[in-house]
């Protein structure tokens, strides 16, 4: 994390451009994870 942003990269292409996430973006994110809104049944 770096200052007001979250930079995220694809650990299979080290290579490739990171996405860029403000940290509001990042967090809302992260709370959809943990309450299991990306679930796959």
């Amino acid at each position: 994390m770096s200052g007001q942003h979250v930079y995220v990269r694809n650990s299979q292409d080290t290579e490739g451009a990171p996405l860029r996430f403000d940290r509001a973006e990042w967090g809302a994110f992260v709370a959809a994870v943990r309450t299991g809104q990306f679930a796959v049944s």
